[in-house]
């Protein structure tokens, strides 16, 4: 049998790809010395999302429900939506779900004589301040 040297094997791929088919022909060319030998083989497209069920919750995902977090009336705006975790655990029992917290400046009316935010414009700055509220933005599946 001939030694073979890598300077003298050439790979061609040809790649047809049709879209919106089932299926997908891929052909290989192998030259060698003069001679070539051709190989298709079928790659079939992917119709199922296995290994999940298609509509089911993936593993790594935390189920959680929103509402409004009330702040009162003496704040604007007077309420925020938020993110409420109702999972303790998520990929098979390994990991935990834990909110994510984000803060939110919101204007707060100011009870004392006189505030002095420099972040308000000036023609609200004797009635208001800005305050930080933490509220829970979303769920997140960790250690």
């Amino acid at each position: 049998m001939a030694e073979l040297r890598a300077e003298t094997i050439v790979w061609t791929f040809v790649l047809a790809i049709v879209l919106k088919a089932e299926t997908v022909y891929v052909g290989a060319t192998l030259m060698n010395g003069g001679t070539e030998a051709v190989d298709f083989f079928s790659l079939n497209k992917r119709t199922t999302s296995e290994p999940f069920a298609p509509g089911a919750p993936l593993p790594w995902s935390c189920r959680r429900d929103s509402h409004w977090k009330l702040l009162g009336e003496n704040h604007y705006p007077s309420r925020l939506f938020e993110v409420q975790c109702l999972s303790d655990t998520c990929w098979y029992g390994h990991y935990n779900c834990t909110s994510v917290y984000g803060s939110v400046q919101v204007l707060k009316l100011c009870l004392a004589t006189r505030c002095s935010d420099h972040r308000v414009p000036v023609s609200l700055r004797r009635n208001w301040q800005f305050v930080d509220v933490d509220v829970s933005v979303g769920c997140q599946c960790m250690r």
